[in-house]
Parts: C-alpha cells; structure tokens; sequence
C-alpha cells in the first residue's frame, strides 16, 4: 500500500506539471518529425508533447476514441491527451506493471479494458477509474475476448469457454464452446447475435441472449488475430494466409474467394471507407477493395495504416517512413521521413496521424 501511495503521489505530481499548460511546439533539436518534411507535403503540424515517463517506462498502446488520445506504457500507466491541443487529461496507473492489458473496448463513453480476469472501467470525463470487478470465473485467461451489448458481457475463458454475463449484477447467464473446445481467441457482438472466433478455425454466430448456434463457418488454418465486424459484415484472418469476410447474419462468404495474402494472419484489419486495410508481417500491408476482395496495391514493407483520406492511405513502413498510397490506382505516391516514430494511433474518421517514439514524445499532424 506505501508503494502505490507513493507511486499515485508521483502521478499526480507529473501531470501537475504537464496540466493546463497544453503542448508546446518542439525545437529542432526534439521534434519527433521534421516540421521542414511536414510543410513540404503539405501538412500541418498540430503539436507535440512529451509525456512524463519515467526511466526505463516506454510507449506500448497508442488509442484515440472521441476527444482524447490514450498512451498505455508497458508499465501498464494509462495517459489520456485531448487530441486536439495535447493538454494532458489525467494520467492512471490502470494495474500492476507485469500484468498483460488487453486493448480496450469504447461503449457508453467509457473505455473497458480487461487485465487477466479483472475489468477495469475507465471514465474519460472524470478522469478516474469508475470500476473494477473481477470475474473469478473465467480464470486467469491470457485471451482479450470481451464484447458487451445492452443486456450481456460476454468474456473468453481459460477454460475455453464464452462465458455471458447480465450487465445488471454480473451474474453468469450462460456459457458456450466450440465444437473441438479450442480456445476462444476473439470475441464480437452485433444488436442480435454473439460471434466467436476459436483458435482452431472456426467462426461461430449464436442467438445473444442463449447458447443456442445461429451458423458456423470453418476456415482451413488455425485463428489468432481478433474479428472486425461493421456493417452487418464480418472480417477474419486465418493463419491459412487467407482473410475471409463472412455475412454476419447467415455465415456465407460475402467474396467470391477469401483474399490470399501470402502470409499466416495474425494481425485484425482496419477497415476504411472502402479499403480493407490488411497487415500481415512479412509480407507488409495489403489495401484492399471492400467489395470485390481484390488487391488494390501493396506496401511490402508495411507495418500499419494510420488513417487515410478520400483517396489516400498513409502506411508506416520499415525503417521508418511513411508511404502515402493511392487507393484509386494503387501507385505509392510519395514518402516521408518517418525514422523516430515507433508507435501510433489509428484513426480513420479523420484524416490526422498521431504518433509517438517509445520515450514519450507524442506528436499529432493533420495531413492531406
């Protein structure tokens, strides 16, 4: 207890002296990308900031939901940012720093982030952690399975179970497995099914509110990376190098053909307007049409896409530059000098990229 007090104190004493006074301009000397660089392409620099980790605490997570961008460090210390000037919101150490912190779910103007069998309930406004509860009955699982509706949360297992709790109290409604008891690996919800990955292949849709199987859909590889589902559509990548996309209500293929990237997936899409854009590791990142499943282009050496515009898409890419693609020819259209930037947020809403190195410098740049 002496610890954390003295830890919170140290908190509370760095955003002190961070708060209010918003984020300054960088000198030559400390700029995460070069303002000559930026002015060239036609950009705006909005602002950088330099967060106040301390020795050897470094970036991990970069998010953005609403107003506010959010940077967990491995150290599991949650700092929240208005995105639009930089000022610092409040900084929260969200766990113990060896404890592994599963990217979080935004609903209901709060973020929901599971560590272990723990649910941390962030409110943004208050600037505080609004709840904790752990549920002992899903075990100490390693998976990041959590998706909730109105009525139910719904949690992956270490017992290899989807386990439905009531939003009222927390009570365990029911449970469900895959046929093989594989692991759950990824969990979605839509306003009238559940749908789980398992990490032997198979993609299952049940009613909400009972573990009753709806459809299933079974890809020839194994599955590690987490659903995207929008749109009534549902987007999964195998470790079979092929990326599916399934109707969520009946299961069938929405492609004539799953999209073959070449590649074991391990890694969720991004879906923008009308790219799916696909990371796959060695073989970069895929843009993809929406519709068709086809390939617009590619960035062999890609490592994400930050966000794009009407016809752009902005990729960072080994050793640290920036490819803007052309998402309506397929062309790389130019490139920018990217080398400090190792961690970033993805936000396709807006065309703004927000980047950080691991030190705590974080800067944010509205492109075109």
């Amino acid at each position: 207890m002496r610890t954390g007090a003295i830890f919170a104190a140290a908190m509370v004493c760095c955003l002190a002296a961070v708060q209010g006074a918003g984020a300054a301009s960088p000198t030559s000397a400390e700029e995460l990308v070069s303002p000559e660089l930026i002015n060239r392409a036609g950009w705006t620099w909005n602002w950088q900031t330099k967060l106040p980790v301390r020795t050897g605490e470094a970036v991990d997570q970069m998010m953005v939901f609403d107003d506010y961008l959010y940077v967990l460090t491995d150290t599991n210390v949650l700092f929240c940012l208005d995105r639009m000037n930089g000022a610092m919101r409040f900084v929260l150490p969200l766990s113990s720093r060896r404890l592994p912190v599963c990217s979080p779910i935004y609903r209901e103007n709060k973020l929901w982030f599971m560590v272990g069998n723990e649910m941390v309930v962030v409110d943004p406004w208050a600037g505080t952690i609004a709840e904790r509860h752990r549920f002992a009955q899903i075990g100490n699982t390693v998976e990041c399975g959590l998706a909730m509706n109105d009525s139910y949360i719904y949690l992956s297992g270490s017992d290899n179970r989807l386990h439905a709790f009531s939003r009222d109290g927390y009570w365990r409604a029911f449970m469900a497995t895959a046929d093989d008891d594989a692991p759950i690996v990824s969990v979605e919800t839509t306003t009238e099914r559940v749908l789980f990955a398992a990490r032997s292949g198979s993609v299952v849709s049940m009613v909400y509110n009972q573990s009753l199987k709806d459809w299933q859909f079974d890809t020839t590889g194994s599955i590690q990376a987490e659903m995207v589902v929008r749109d009534g559509m549902v987007y999964v990548g195998s470790r079979d190098a092929k990326l599916y996309k399934l109707d969520a209500r009946t299961g069938r293929s929405a492609w004539t053909s799953p999209f073959y990237a070449g590649e074991r997936l391990n890694a969720s899409v991004v879906l923008g307007r009308t790219v799916v854009y696909l990371p796959t590791g060695t073989m970069g990142v895929y843009g993809i049409d929406q519709t068709s499943g086809q390939a617009i282009w590619q960035a062999p050496d890609g490592i994400g896409v930050l966000t794009e515009t009407a016809t752009q898409a902005f990729v960072l890419s080994r050793p640290g530059v920036l490819n803007v693609m052309d998402n309506t020819t397929g062309r790389e259209l130019y490139s920018v000098n990217f080398s400090q930037v190792k961690r970033f947020a993805v936000m396709m809403d807006e065309p703004r990229l927000y980047v950080a190195d691991k030190d705590g410098r974080v800067a944010a740049i509205t492109v075109r």
